[in-house]
């Protein structure tokens, strides 16, 4: 099983640092519905799902039928044998809201470093 995370924060972590945001987002106590994420995590779930249906974007329970997600970062699972036709959707699905990803099965963290203080016109 495949295992990512996406994620935003301004600088890119090492592998150290986002294998203890991947915990982080399991032990959410306190998740919420897909409208309470932050934007480019709701934008990413949605561009996700219809991206790449054979991806299980991990939930950390249900309210009132809705599922609830992470506020630190959305999981994804998915099996080997669809590696190569779902991991470019998934990272075409994180690329404009600017997440980053990390691969748990080789450790590896990708992303783009932002400056919240820099404002391009």
């Amino acid at each position: 099983m495949i295992e990512l995370l996406f994620w935003h924060e301004p600088r890119v972590p090492s592998p150290a640092q986002a294998e203890a945001r991947y915990q982080q987002v399991l032990d959410d106590e306190r998740p919420v519905r897909l409208g309470e994420l932050d934007q480019r995590l709701q934008d990413f779930v949605r561009d996700a799902r219809s991206r790449a249906p054979q991806a299980e974007i991990l939930e950390l329970g249900r309210a009132g039928g809705e599922p609830l997600y992470s506020r630190h970062g959305i999981a994804v699972l998915f099996p080997e044998e669809v590696l190569k036709d779902v991991y470019p959707k998934l990272t075409a699905a994180a690329d404009e809201p600017r997440l980053h990803l990390y691969d748990r099965s080789d450790g590896s963290v990708t992303g783009i470093d932002s400056d919240p203080d820099v404002q391009l016109d």
